[in-house]
C-alpha cells in the first residue's frame, strides 16, 4: 500500500466515518478515542479488532458514481468471502465539500494486516 500524502490524511481527519450497527450508530474520526458506540458493537458481538474500508476513488484519483459503486460492491463480496461481520456505512466530510460521502464499510474481527491486504486489493492509500 502506497503512503498517503499529508493532504490525503488532512481529508481523513476532516472527515467523520459512520455505519449503522444494527441499532447503533456509530461514528469514527482519525485521531480521537474509539467511541462509546463502537465499543458497544464489538462487544456485542465478541470482536476485539475492526476496520473501516471503503473501495472509492481507488488511487487517490475521482471515479464516477457508478465505478466506485462497482468497486465497493467488490469490496463488500470479498469482505463477506472472508467471512467478517461487516456494517455499511459513509465518510461524511465535516465541512461543505464539493465530494459526495463515500460508501464504505465497519468491519468488525478484522485484524490489521487483513485491512491492509484488502486496502492493497482495492488501490487504497490508508
Amino acid at each position: 500500500m502506497r503512503a498517503a500524502p499529508e493532504s490525503l490524511w488532512a481529508a481523513f481527519r476532516a472527515t467523520t466515518f459512520t455505519a449503522n450497527a444494527g441499532e447503533r450508530r456509530v461514528a469514527i474520526q482519525v485521531d480521537t478515542p474509539e467511541s462509546a458506540e463502537l465499543r458497544a458493537t464489538l462487544d456485542e458481538v465478541g470482536a476485539q479488532e475492526w476496520a473501516y474500508v471503503t473501495a472509492w476513488n481507488a488511487l487517490g484519483t475521482i471515479h464516477t458514481h457508478e465505478e466506485n459503486e462497482a468497486a465497493n460492491e467488490h469490496l463488500r463480496q470479498e469482505i463477506e468471502t472472508r467471512g467478517h461481520l461487516v456494517f455499511e456505512g459513509e465518510g461524511v466530510p465535516r465541512a461543505p465539500s464539493d465530494h459526495e460521502p463515500e460508501a464504505s464499510f465497519l468491519v468488525l474481527g478484522i485484524s490489521r494486516n487483513d485491512a491492509i491486504e484488502l486496502g492493497r486489493q482495492f488501490d487504497q492509500a490508508a
